[in-house]
């Protein structure tokens, strides 16, 4: 009976340390996750240390070299807030003589919080893409102006002020439709950025443009269905002139034949009496009396 007892109980307890010994491999299992992803997270941290140790030394150099700067550009340099890419000064240019657009021409100028233009130097970067394109190959180039060469790429004039750049693609568009992306770095390591989408004429020239229609050809007709145009031809009389007489003709009276009478006077009646003047009024009322009288 006693064996039965202790047989009953080894069974029954035989699940319970499959159990334990179950959670205790997901226990250790998660362990080793834990620990990888705090290794992990070590790296990373050491790293952005690392960085911000560089980043650090930078700023500490740029503000020795900003210590020796007048205060006007201490000044300007706290005055910026954001860029703007001047519409009326971007876009396309062509410079080549051929078909379409082969050079870009962008204008990029400092802003302060009240819109107007700052005249600092710093490091100007561009780049144009071209969306109709696939990802891998949208970027059409890369332009880069360094801080020691801003100064003169400076524009003043008449629609704006700015700094220019002015160089050719270094891939060729496909589209109409090109976006800029701008960023300006400021001498104290601050940095902005803008974003402009302009229109071009893509070198390729208007021929392969998928907005224009092919002209429909023009229908040629057979000789025997066009007429043919022959010019009139006029012809000069070339018979001489008559000249006009110059002594009129002689004009022959019609001679009186001897059957044609001259005109006899009337004949006056003698004997007649006068008619008297009552009568001749009397005669005129007659004449001007309606033929009937109600």
């Amino acid at each position: 009976m006693r064996n039965v007892i202790l047989l009953i109980l080894t069974t029954g307890a035989l699940p319970l340390l499959g159990c334990a010994s179950g959670d205790v491999d997901q226990l250790e299992a998660n362990l080793r996750s834990k620990d990888a992803e705090l290794r992990a997270l070590n790296n990373q941290l050491q790293s952005s240390e690392r960085r911000l140790a560089t980043t650090e030394r930078e700023i500490t150099h740029l503000q020795r070299q900003l210590a020796g700067s007048s205060p006007e550009v201490t000044s300007r340099l706290a005055r910026i807030e954001s860029i703007e890419i001047n519409k009326r000064l971007t876009g396309a240019l062509n410079e080549d003589g051929k078909p379409g657009d082969d050079v870009l021409n962008v204008v990029i100028a400092p802003l302060d919080s009240m819109g107007e233009v700052v005249k600092l130097e710093g490091r100007i970067e561009v780049e144009a893409i071209d969306p109709s394109l696939p990802e891998a190959n949208r970027r059409l180039g890369e332009w880069t102006i360094p801080l020691e060469q801003s100064a003169d790429k400076w524009h003043d004039g008449f629609l704006g002020q700015g700094y220019q750049l002015t160089a050719p693609w270094q891939r060729t568009p496909q589209s109409k439709q090109v976006v800029l992306l701008a960023r300006y770095t400021t001498p104290d390591g601050r940095s902005f950025s803008a974003t402009q989408e302009i229109n071009i004429i893509p070198p390729t020239g208007l021929s392969q443009s998928p907005d224009l229609l092919p002209l429909p050809a023009a229908k040629q007709e057979t000789p025997s269905q066009s007429a043919v145009i022959q010019p009139a031809s006029f012809e000069q009389d070339t018979r001489e002139a008559q000249p006009f007489p110059i002594t009129a003709p002689e004009i022959t009276p019609m001679p009186i034949s001897a059957s044609q009478e001259e005109p006899k006077p009337l004949p006056i009646q003698t004997g007649s009496r006068p008619i008297s003047l009552e009568k001749l009024l009397r005669a005129r009322d007659e004449l001007e009396t309606p033929p009937f009288v109600e």
